[in-house]
């Protein structure tokens, strides 16, 4: 363990790592629910877990980055900004896919064209 990282956050990354793999099982339990059942509440939940677990996998990436930093600190490097930069894009992708914004809302129809009358 590097001296200059406190003990606290090796714990935090740990609770972090757990709540991630607990928050990785309820997501695929609420997928396959919603794939039975293809409910407004099971999209939300869907959503509102991946994003969570993206979230909290961030410390525990972090920890495990100070932790093998010591063996090689270049794979380290390309294993956390390869994570990084995972997490925000799955985060986009269901925030992008589930949540209602102004471009997914219905809109009345246009017509883009009209009929010549001959």
């Amino acid at each position: 363990m590097p001296l200059d990282q406190p003990v606290s956050f090796n714990r935090f990354g740990a609770l972090c790592a757990f709540a991630a793999a607990a928050t990785g099982f309820a997501y695929s339990t609420s997928f396959s629910l919603y794939l039975n059942d293809p409910s407004r509440g099971t999209a939300y939940a869907d959503s509102l877990l991946l994003l969570v677990g993206g979230l909290v996998s961030t410390a525990a990436f972090t920890a495990v980055d100070q932790r093998l930093r010591a063996t090689d600190e270049a794979f380290a490097l390309w294993g956390y900004v390869l994570a990084l930069v995972a997490v925000p894009s799955a985060q986009r992708s269901t925030g992008a896919t589930t949540w209602p914004t102004s471009r997914t809302r219905r809109r009345r129809c246009r017509p883009t064209f009209r009929a010549r009358a001959t």
